[in-house]
């Protein structure tokens, strides 16, 4: 049996269950749409909920049939949270053969937000007095799915008690060198959740950027880094000497509008970002009756648009209304372009939103609200053009009555789930920190408050920054030629180091050159200025991995003639490395003969 029937006929099986129906010690309690912690978000489909008779367990199971997959899920209300993502295309995971066909456990479990080693998982489950990863097996021929789904419910048992004991032994130090590196990134993640913005610091070649993504992926629960490039909840900038407040948060662009240039006030890199992040946050606050009308109306003005557009192919413009000047003379990109008078320079762009919005607080919000009085419109639509939008509102139910086209509430649309965005800066004391981030600075530490920008984006100069966004710096402490970054930022952000590493001891990494990184780690030791301390210059462990195996990779000789020894050099030139009675640049050639 292969997993698309398996998950296809398991889930055919809880179709056919009935609320409160009793499976030997579980009782189904229906259907739900609670789900939690799966890549993405949640998972499409509904759950099935049962609760043990006896032990007040409750668990939410999911089988989605996927040509390509297939994955059966097991969620528990408990603790709020996946117990177990079964990815059936996975060998260790799900097993036929013989007519047999048997789901497993890999061993492999998440708590907080890292991986636990599997034999620490197994010895969890050798406690409790299971021996076998064997979940379920059925006969092909054959298949009992009953018997199936009180396997996996009694294995969610094992499964919840194995993850309690796990997280009793999650550490609250990260500053404990003895904290291998899954644990470290735990500790990490927990403190960007608490701060929302920290800067991971160190000296070069100690895999900062790298931590950086490991945390990103984690957190959003990816498979790989691979994965990262095509995340629109990812996105990763670095900062440079010259980078500004108008090239981060908000500028002015100056675009070609036929014959004229027009300049207009942008959102940038972290003003789109925050707005992305920002849209998502608030539509997982609403009701489902808005976000109905709100997927009613901009399907119906899309439809209104094209007729516009349409008309305008035919006869050039379009007056508004009967007896007035204004009318519409193009379409654009979310808005429509209406000149107010005859004069045709006098043009102004009318935001698809404040129609949208407009219209529902019109004729689909009881009481309803006054276009100049709406606080979901732009100030231009509530100032004294009020009578524009006003108007332009009126055109476009003309529009909806012509075509009888009437709201009715479906309760199909549920809220968004709400997903983080994280942001990576690379480098980010390189540029002028106070700077660039403007006004943004009050922003980091009150999330959710709107601050006012110098710069007015769709006639709004709010920002904010919302609790769903994540900001992540990445911090060299040997270079000292960038800038400073003053109290009122440090005290906003939460500052983790990040330190070489001896890979083969803490890792095992077997192409890791211990010889070569200890003699260089014991001349920072004995050669370090006391202008500076060792931690923030000594060479990482990046440096001292052999790559002669990887595709356009190098060997030590060529790593430590072109990477590691120019490096040494400049710390002498610059006096971070300095003689104290031995010819410093000497050592340094010598240390060739170590490979």
């Amino acid at each position: 049996m292969n997993h698309f029937e398996y998950t296809t006929q398991l889930l055919n099986y809880l179709d056919g269950l009935k609320i409160n129906q009793t499976i030997i010690n579980w009782n189904f309690k229906g259907k739900t749409d609670i789900a939690f912690g799966t890549p993405g978000g949640s998972w499409d489909g509904k759950g099935y909920l049962f609760e043990n008779n006896n032990k007040g367990y409750k668990f939410i199971i999911r089988s989605i049939p996927n040509k390509e997959n297939g994955y059966i899920v097991i969620e528990s209300l408990n603790l709020e949270g996946q117990l177990y993502n079964i990815r059936l295309n996975d060998n260790k995971k799900f097993f036929s053969k013989d007519g047999i066909t048997k789901l497993l456990d890999s061993f492999s479990m998440t708590v907080g937000y890292g991986k636990r080693k599997r034999n620490d998982v197994k010895n969890e489950f050798l406690k409790l007095g299971v021996e076998t990863n064997v979940i379920s097996e059925i006969e092909d021929n054959n298949p009992n799915w009953g018997k199936v789904l009180i396997d996996i419910l009694n294995w969610a048992i094992l499964r919840e008690k194995v993850k309690i004991e796990l997280k009793k032994n999650v550490s609250s130090n990260i500053d404990n060198d003895n904290l291998n590196q899954t644990q470290k990134q735990i500790e990490m993640i927990e403190l960007l959740e608490y701060k929302k913005q920290i800067i991971l610091q160190g000296p070069p070649g100690t895999g900062k950027t790298r931590e950086a993504k490991l945390i990103a992926k984690e957190i959003l629960g990816l498979d790989s880094l691979e994965d990262l490039k095509e995340n629109t909840q990812f996105k990763l900038i670095q900062f440079h000497p010259s980078y500004t407040y108008e090239d981060f948060v908000r500028g002015i662009v100056a675009e070609s509008k036929g014959d004229r240039i027009q300049y207009n006030n942008v959102n940038k890199t972290l003003g789109l970002f925050a707005k992305e992040a920002l849209k998502n946050f608030m539509n997982s606050k609403k009701v489902p009756e808005l976000i109905s009308k709100e997927i009613w109306v901009e399907e119906n003005y899309l439809k209104f648009k094209e007729d516009i557009e349409k008309q305008l192919q035919e006869v050039g413009e379009i007056i508004i209304k009967e007896k007035t000047k204004p009318k519409i003379t193009a379409i654009e990109e979310n808005a429509l372009r209406v000149n107010r008078y005859s004069n045709e320079n006098d043009s102004i762009l009318v935001k698809d939103n404040d129609i949208i919005y407009g219209y529902i607080g019109l004729y689909l919000t009881e009481p309803s609200i006054k276009v100049k009085e709406n606080l979901s419109l732009s100030k231009s639509a509530r100032s004294g053009m009020y009578y524009l939008y006003q108007n332009l509102i009126e055109k476009f139910k003309k529009y909806l009555d012509k075509n009888k086209s009437e709201f009715k509430f479906t309760e199909e649309f549920k809220p968004e789930k709400i997903k983080k965005y994280i942001l990576v800066i690379d480098e980010i004391n390189r540029a002028n920190l106070s700077s660039v981030l403007g006004e943004l600075i009050y922003a980091l530490e009150y999330r959710g408050e709107a601050v006012e920008s110098m710069y007015a984006v769709d006639d709004d100069n709010q920002l904010i920054l919302p609790p769903n966004l994540y900001i992540i710096g990445t911090m060299n402490t040997a270079d000292r030629s960038v800038g400073h970054i003053d109290y009122a930022i440090r005290r906003r952000f939460a500052f983790v180091d990040v330190l070489p590493e001896n890979l083969k001891e803490k890792q095992g990494l077997e192409n890791f050159h211990e010889v070569l990184f200890l003699e260089v780690e014991k001349l920072f030791k004995e050669h370090t200025s006391p202008e500076f301390e060792v931690k923030d210059v000594q060479l990482g462990h990046s440096y001292f991995i052999d790559k002669s195996n990887e595709e356009n990779g190098a060997g030590m000789d060529i790593r430590f003639e072109y990477e590691i020894k120019p490096i040494l050099l400049e710390y002498v030139k610059d006096g971070v490395l300095i003689g104290k009675g031995k010819d410093i640049k000497k050592e340094i050639e010598e240390l060739k003969t170590l490979l």
